[in-house]
């Protein structure tokens, strides 16, 4: 029987009340209970559309199913024995069918969202099960990457890092041949997807080794696989491989062109390691350098990185070139531009910049003292 909860006081009336969704049970209760159980791990005030203010939303659960509320500052020994260290991911609900967890659904969930999980529940599936069957995905004739990246998040919520893996591998397999347009969200979205779940459950990472030592032949002859290579070692923050890569392969002139397209990736991976000189020693074409590189999220910074290694290696000439087309475009790229200054000054460089960006970081002033040098 739903508690009766009140919901407003007027002035000559008397108490308004509305059933609430919840049942007054215990979490020992309610664990114990035969059937669909489903706790609401919440935070009063913290979503404007809540589900559970749906009229029906108490009976979505079924005759015998129960809902329990466990506030997580009213009762935070409740709350963290059932969700133990993701106490920061609230709202959070989780069912459990005869004792046993079966899903979870993470964050603010209105009324549509509330009862396609009920829905899911009740046919005995996760929702990233019934979403997959409901949209026809993984299939490479229904490409759709918002609905497959949304899915990956539903079973990382779930606590089923294989299955949210498995969606995340689904996605980096087919995109090149599926959807080659969605190349960069390959590398950005997919790959940081990859990280987190290895990161979170170390096992999965097995899957991402594979892919990468999959492809330790054909990366010294094929621009494609050299790419993913290195995307993969990111994933699996195993970093050290590709500078030990380059550091043979420099001296492999039957690597040249491999060399040159890992450059990229190679020189900001140099410029952490304090080897300037080696960074500034892969910028051949500075004009290509620069418009490789403003073109990226966050590019400037590194483009101005590279002003500071060519002057640690000894290349004034492609330093200036560089400077004199580069610009500034504030206060954080004007610091940026001192450090990358102090590359090249530690390196001897003959004539390092005088600093001209002021306080509010004077981008017309910087601009026009770099271009003078």
């Amino acid at each position: 029987m739903r508690s009766v909860l009140p919901l407003a006081m007027f002035a000559f009336a008397s108490s308004v009340a509305a059933a609430s969704p919840f049942d007054e049970v215990s979490v020992d209760d309610a664990l114990a209970h035969e059937g669909l159980v489903v706790f609401e791990i919440g935070r009063p005030g913290v979503c404007e559309d809540d589900g559970w203010k749906h009229p029906k939303a108490g009976d979505w659960v079924g005759e015998s199913g129960l809902n329990v509320y466990i506030g997580r500052a009213s009762k935070p020994d409740d709350a963290r024995r059932l969700i133990g260290d993701s106490m920061e991911v609230v709202p959070m609900r989780i069912a459990y069918r005869d004792g046993v967890e079966v899903d979870r659904q993470c964050g603010c969930a209105d009324s549509r969202q509330l009862h396609a999980w009920f829905k899911a529940l009740r046919q005995n599936k996760t929702l990233a099960q019934l979403t997959i069957e409901e949209q026809g995905l993984r299939n490479p004739d229904n490409f759709q990457l918002q609905a497959e990246l949304d899915v990956i998040q539903l079973s990382r919520c779930a606590n089923r890092p294989a299955e949210a893996m498995e969606g995340a591998m689904y996605l980096w397999n087919t995109i090149p041949t599926a959807a080659p347009e969605h190349w960069m969200n390959r590398y950005i979205r997919v790959g940081h997807d990859m990280a987190t779940i290895a990161k979170d459950a170390p096992e999965q990472a097995e899957a991402i080794v594979g892919l990468r030592d999959g492809l330790e032949t054909a990366k010294d002859s094929d621009a494609n696989a050299m790419n993913d290579w290195l995307a993969l070692n990111r994933i699996l923050n195993d970093e050290d491989r590709i500078v030990s890569w380059y550091d043979a392969a420099r001296k492999d002139a039957s690597k040249a062109e491999m060399v040159k397209q890992a450059s990229h990736n190679v020189f900001t991976l140099l410029m952490e390691r304090e080897r300037y000189a080696d960074a500034g020693g892969l910028i051949d074409d500075p004009l290509a350098w620069l418009e490789r590189w403003v073109t990226e999220p966050g590019g400037n910074k590194t483009a101005i990185r590279g002003y500071g290694a060519l002057l640690a290696a000894g290349k004034h000439r492609e330093a200036k070139t560089l400077a004199d087309n580069m610009s500034v475009d504030g206060p954080a790229a004007c610091a940026m531009l001192d450090v990358s200054v102090s590359y090249g000054a530690v390196h001897g460089s003959q004539k390092p910049l005088t600093k001209a960006c002021d306080q509010q970081g004077s981008v017309d002033a910087w601009n026009a003292a770099l271009k003078g040098n």
